[in-house]
């Protein structure tokens, strides 16, 4: 574990290290919306759990032995994220919870389970009548869209919600609209129909995804918390990283990328990784807001990392039809050049700020950090396995999940005890229920899309405003999807915004594999986009810095990750679409470019850079983004310049003239 040495000094230098304990494992809902949560003790709380419970056992026992009817399953699903939503979500934030507050939501609850039920009981008649309706179905599909509307602003916020009110209303009043927006209407009546009676609205492809993948995932997440996983990962990068300069820094980068591969989430990364990272960032001399957006950059990234990524990762899988082996092996150089750039923010800024490291005698060993987590490293390990031999995502994590169970038990620290088992069930179903809203609302925008039409007539808006540019193109895609994330969580901006940018991508000739991960890429550095930067605001609150501040260090620190989209998008190479020498010659200069634009924006290489120095590196990178022959050479000649005189100069003793002062980046 973590040494005593390490922890009693932050805790008497009243860093707070100490909440390590308390927080670590803790699911993001849980840590971040805890103060808004409702608390039940007694009977209630006890019927809280066993519905967390039995949500968590439904999901387990369909992922091993064989998943319901589409509808039925989804419905199920839904029914147990709306009782929990009514039950733990109050209506208003500080509402207290009163008899008239409980037997409201009591209301909603008993509507929420007649209308779900409504679709277990009669879906066979439903899929008979081709989801023609009868006046109860239209009357219940309307109290179903309400209740999943409330439910979302509940757990998500206004944005969503607000968005996929235009769409319905878009859907009723397509008459009215200009040029090629417009489309003939539909009725009320219709509209409810495709949002309750079929497989492409509320029941649609995003609540699928939820009930199967993500869930699945969620739950052997879990186990992995309970069993103390993140911690032990925590300690393994520490062991490797900390005796380095701005070792915390790179601890924090090392240890979110551990993390990402069974988290999937960059909230809950944000809250595991960063109680422990961030204190220690700021003890070796690192600035509280940007030890802040070092924890919300690495954390972000963790929605990358194989093999659990994000929720949006497993919607793709359903959209595109590319099996989710392919998605993770494409998504495995993108990763790794992302979490290259911030380590080389970090590395780059403590040599400019001249870093101490910490003392070795200090530091977990390796030896036995690697050792002490090996019984959480193979579950892991087995997911691999069993994608590449062809198991499905579904049942490889229903078999990891029972592997992580005896395996862990190798360890009297990792053993699942009967308790630990009641708790990862517990977790996982609190950690699903404002995913699950979400993804289900966004099932609302999908049916919109479907029924009108609209996704083509967007692509081809951006292709005419564009004039079939690629480049523009994307770059009026990159936009999209970053005001988009103003208000949405990644995977709803990705289900909002693939159906109506991808066919305009591909339509230009980028592989659909392309397409749909550039899309997914600049949805998850929503995350750390001023102004609503979630992680970063998430962060701040943990190192005590301004939220707006540290989301700023945050942005700039994941900069790199704004060019890599643009760098597969001209090497396709670099998602693994091609055979090896495809991947290695971009993979080699975006390597250079990296470190240009990570040297250029902290203002340090080999010693300080002056300004001319730094505006020929960013050059630099821009360049490198383009794999042709000729742009590489140039952009490494001139690369290999700005080294050059940095080694001179170096060797000479003199540093060049600095105009950021200590606050460069």
């Amino acid at each position: 574990m973590i040494s005593r040495k390490i922890t009693e000094k932050y805790q008497s230098n009243g860093q707070g290290i100490n909440t390590m304990s308390e927080n670590q494992g803790v699911p993001v809902q849980e840590s971040e919306l805890s103060f808004t949560l409702r608390k039940y003790t007694g009977l209630m709380g006890i019927f809280i759990g066993v519905v967390c419970a039995a949500w968590s056992i439904f999901q387990f026992y369909t992922s091993g032995f064989g998943l319901l009817s589409a509808m039925p399953q989804r419905a199920t699903t839904l029914v147990f994220t709306l009782i929990l939503t009514f039950l733990l979500y109050p209506m208003w934030k500080g509402e207290k919870s009163s008899f008239f507050a409980m037997t409201r939501d009591g209301i909603f609850v008993a509507l929420a389970v007649i209308t779900c039920v409504n679709i277990i009981l009669n879906y066979h008649r439903i899929a008979e009548n081709l989801g023609i309706s009868n006046p109860r179905d239209i009357v219940l599909g309307a109290v179903l869209i309400v209740l999943v509307f409330e439910a979302t602003r509940r757990t998500v916020g206004w944005p969503l919600v607000i968005a996929a009110g235009i769409f319905l209303i878009y859907a009723f009043a397509g008459q009215y609209m200009p040029g090629i927006l417009q489309h003939r209407g539909y009725p009320l009546d219709r509209i409810i129909e495709q949002m309750y009676l079929g497989v492409e609205g509320i029941f649609g492809v995003p609540l699928g995804v939820m009930t199967t993948y993500v869930y699945a995932f969620l739950l052997f997440g879990s186990f992995l918390e309970v069993t103390g996983g993140a911690k032990l990962f925590l300690n393994l990068a520490y062991s490797m990283t900390g005796f380095l300069k701005g070792g915390p820094a790179k601890t924090a980068v090392i240890a979110s990328a551990l993390t990402g591969t069974i988290s999937g989430s960059a909230l809950a990364n944000a809250v595991t990784t960063g109680t422990f990272t961030i204190p220690l960032m700021k003890s070796v001399g690192y600035r509280p807001a940007f030890a802040a957006g070092v924890e919300a950059a690495t954390s972000t990234g963790g929605q990358l990392m194989p093999p659990i990524m994000g929720a949006a990762a497993f919607i793709m899988v359903e959209l595109t039809g590319i099996s989710y082996l392919n998605i993770i092996i494409s998504a495995a150089i993108p990763s790794f050049l992302y979490y290259l750039s911030l380590y080389v923010m970090v590395h780059q800024e403590a040599e400019r700020l001249g870093l101490r490291p910490i003392p070795k005698e200090e530091l977990p060993k390796f030896r036995a950090a690697i050792i002490a987590a090996i019984p959480l490293i193979i579950p892991v390990i087995a997911i691999f396995s069993l994608l590449i031999y062809g198991i499905t995502p579904l049942k490889s994590a229903f078999f990891a999940t029972i592997l992580l169970c005896f395996s862990s038990s190798i360890s009297k620290d990792t053993r699942i005890t009967g308790r630990k088992i009641v708790e990862a069930l517990i977790k996982a179903a609190r950690n699903a229920i404002a995913v699950s809203a979400a993804v289900t609302i966004c099932g609302v925008i999908g049916g919109v899309v479907t029924l009108t039409g609209l996704g083509m007539k967007m692509s081809l808006i951006i292709i005419d405003l564009t004039k079939g540019d690629l480049f523009l193109t994307c770059l009026m895609v990159c936009i999209s999807c970053l005001i988009l994330g103003i208000g949405l969580p990644t995977t709803a901006n990705y289900i909002v915004l693939a159906p109506i940018a991808t066919p305009a991508l591909i339509q230009l000739g980028l592989p659909v594999m392309t397409a749909h991960m550039f899309i997914l890429y600049y949805g998850l550095l929503t995350e750390v986009t001023p102004p609503v930067a979630l992680t970063a605001y998430t962060t701040a609150a943990i190192a005590g810095s301004p939220g707006m501040r540290s989301a700023i260090y945050g942005f700039k620190i994941a900069i790199a990750g704004f060019l890599i989209p643009f760098m597969f998008v001209y090497a396709p190479g670099l998602l693994c679409l091609g055979n090896f020498m495809d991947a290695l010659q971009p993979l080699v200069t975006s390597i250079f470019g990296i470190v240009a634009l990570g040297s250029s924006v902290t203002g340090y290489l080999l010693i300080r850079l002056n300004t001319v120095e730094r505006v020929i590196l960013f050059a630099t990178a821009i360049t490198l983004c383009d794999p042709h022959i000729i742009t590489d050479l140039i952009g490494i000649m001139f690369f290999a310049g700005i080294l050059a005189v940095q080694y001179v100069k170096k060797r000479r003793g003199s540093s060049n003239p600095w105009r950021g002062g200590s606050h460069a980046i």
